[in-house]
């Protein structure tokens, strides 16, 4: 007789590093997930598999640092599908979480006293409430939950924050450059050579754009400063420095 699971939600994320493979996905196909350990740039890594078993990309970090030690420990069952694939850098997927028979310890009351466990405990209180409130005490919850970011918290609370669309605030104006890898601008100019159609790109989208375009197009900004490789990451910096460097000399 097949188990029943409890299902947890979903989550929407990206498959990510699509250009490095040469599986492709369609849109609403069945993804299969499947762990990397031995992944020389990270641990944790969960690769993306089409429906015939080619790899396709990653799941992105963030969410693989706390998915990877729960698939790990048999907690947790992952069902995704793709969406639409409009962009050249990632695939839109949302995956449907339901936890296994082990992974019903999330929701066991903890006794330990330390900062973690304390953390999980309210978050799990507050997760209880999430399906049955108005979007106003859902706003409330979001904001309750973010205090915890700055703890060292179990994967497993991450996930239930994550299912409630909690995610830690992204400033592109104050963190875009910290933590950037060395690099001189002359590398990094180097490798624009052959790219001179996304900075006309940009500038083109720039002109043409109005609030709402803007807003859009500086979301997917952000996307590429978090998700992308380094290579990416100093192409658009390159980028926006070209620009802003125009933009300045417009107005001497």
């Amino acid at each position: 007789m097949e188990e029943n699971h409890r299902n947890l939600g979903v989550l929407q994320t990206q498959v990510v590093g699509i250009q490095h493979y040469d599986g492709n996905l369609k849109e609403n196909e069945t993804v299969k997930f499947k762990r990397d350990p031995s992944n020389p740039h990270d641990r944790n890594a969960i690769e993306v598999h089409n429906s015939i078993d080619k790899m396709v990309g990653h799941l992105p970090r963030e969410y693989a640092e706390f998915l990877a030690p729960l698939m790990d420990q048999d907690r947790i069952i992952l069902e995704g599908t793709a969406g639409l694939h409009e962009e050249r850098w990632y695939i839109p997927l949302n995956i449907n979480v339901s936890l296994s028979r082990k992974g019903e310890i999330i929701f066991i009351p903890v006794e330990e006293h330390d900062p973690a466990s304390t953390a999980h405990q309210k978050v799990l209180e507050l997760f209880n409430e999430w399906g049955r409130v108005s979007e106003r005490r859902q706003h409330e919850i979001i904001a309750a939950c973010k205090e915890f970011f700055s703890n060292d918290i179990h994967p497993e609370t991450l996930l239930l924050m994550r299912l409630m669309g909690v995610t830690e605030d992204d400033d592109i104006e104050e963190d875009f450059y910290e933590d950037a890898p060395e690099v001189s601008i002359l590398e990094v100019m180097s490798e624009l050579e052959n790219y001179q159609e996304y900075l006309n790109f940009f500038k083109k989208e720039i002109a043409d754009s109005d609030r709402g375009k803007t807003t859009h197009e500086m979301a997917k900004l952000k996307f590429i400063q978090k998700y992308g490789e380094d290579k990416q990451q100093f192409m658009l910096r390159a980028i926006l420095n070209e620009l802003i460097e125009e933009i300045l000399r417009k107005k001497e």
